[in-house]
């Protein structure tokens, strides 16, 4: 693998979702601008029979903090 092949995070966030089929994290950016890039995180479960997930609490993280997450 080359050094540029690798995925980066982009550069300026966009809403998503993520899911492992047990639990959803949705991501929002907040502020973002030179010195202060933040996104709000809310954590939730998925649930049965197609219904929309159970949205339980929402933190704001720095990029680096939701990165890792």
């Amino acid at each position: 693998m080359h050094v540029g092949d690798r995925k980066r995070p982009p550069l300026s966030p966009q809403e998503g979702w993520l899911s492992d089929g047990r639990q959803v994290l949705h991501f929002r950016p907040m502020r973002y601008d030179r010195w202060s890039q933040s996104l709000e995180v809310t954590f939730g479960e998925v649930m049965t029979g197609g219904e929309p997930p159970l949205l339980k609490k929402r933190r704001e993280l720095t990029r680096e903090q939701a990165i890792k997450l």
